[in-house]
């Protein structure tokens, strides 16, 4: 597989995290980004306390994406954020919306819930919405596949531009713990907290990258993913499907198994899902490191900071 750039990127998280500075605040300084549920939005007395909830879901410049105020103020916030979080990622990637028009740049999305869908709002519309605005032509679709949606949406990119159904492509998106903590890894582990955000990354292969002058932020060697099969619950992983995946990644990628360093999971935030992780992950690891040269494993949802932001859902993974 050619590897795939990361030209460019924008996210909308909890509490106003929107930039590079504000996003290395809370890694640097450990913030908790946790609110309680706040009284605008509905009666609070029946909900789990502790969110990690954005100030106003309903702001958008209406007129700037050629969108009447009725119509804004009907659609899913997850729309809204979309639009703006897309807009954001081309800006950051150096890229002239008008440039795009017309393109074979593709739009793969990726969502959860759909708290919204009483609002006949549907969550396909997401990625079809982006490519009406800025007149992409390539592939449109909406993934999910529960909390590995965005990573999902990131693989059926890099796909999609391998093969040449694409030039550029956006990739986006965004058990409750009693307490409202995610506590990843922790022996307090209870669950998770949902929380609200958007990201946005733009993926091209490597020397359109390269012969376009694009900034490259990040390179995606190899990618892939599998189900679990058979397990004593439907929502209970398998270790072994997890161990397997990573090998064949590596294997595909050309990569040792002896070279990393540091690894970044998931981090499910519940009891059976962490330890099942932390298993594959030795498995295909421990033979190559001593303690003198470990291995660092982090929780992704932002590296780490599932317990800072918490859980995006679909996003979670592009964190």
């Amino acid at each position: 597989m050619s590897d795939i750039e990361i030209v460019g990127y924008s996210f909308k998280l909890p509490q106003g995290v929107e930039d590079d500075d504000a996003f290395w605040d809370v890694l640097e300084n450990r913030r908790n980004l946790m609110t309680d549920w706040p009284e605008s939005r509905v009666k609070t007395d029946s909900f789990t306390r502790g969110h990690f909830i954005n100030d106003d879901v309903a702001a958008i410049d209406a007129p700037f994406f050629s969108l009447t105020a009725k119509e804004a103020s009907a659609m899913d916030p997850m729309q809204r954020w979309t639009l703006e979080t897309t807009y954001h990622a081309f800006e950051n990637a150096g890229l002239p919306v008008d440039s795009l028009r017309g393109s074979r740049t593709a739009v793969f999305s990726a969502s959860m819930l759909e708290d919204y869908s009483r609002m006949t709002t549907v969550s396909g519309i997401i990625p079809n919405r982006v490519s009406w605005y800025f007149g992409l032509r390539g592939p449109s679709i909406h993934v999910n596949t529960a909390c590995s949606s965005s990573l999902s949406a990131v693989d059926m990119a890099c796909k999609a531009l391998k093969s040449g159904d694409a030039s550029c492509v956006l990739a986006n998106q965004g058990f409750l713990s009693p307490d409202g903590v995610c506590y990843s890894f922790d022996e307090r582990v209870n669950g998770y907290a949902r929380s609200e955000g958007v990201i946005a990354v733009v993926l091209k292969p490597v020397q359109a990258a390269i012969e376009n002058g694009d900034m490259i932020r990040g390179v995606i060697r190899s990618i892939g993913s599998n189900q679990d099969g058979h397990t004593p619950i439907l929502t209970q992983p398998s270790s072994q499907s997890q161990e397997d995946l990573i090998r064949h990644v590596y294997t595909q990628a050309g990569l040792s198994m002896s070279e990393p360093r540091y690894v970044e999971a998931h981090g499910t935030g519940t009891p059976v899902g962490d330890p099942i992780k932390v298993k594959a992950i030795r498995r295909c690891f421990q033979m190559h490191r001593s303690p003198s040269k470990p291995l660092y494993v982090y929780v992704v949802s932002l590296s780490g900071d599932k317990t800072l932001i918490n859980d995006l859902g679909s996003g979670q993974i592009l964190k």
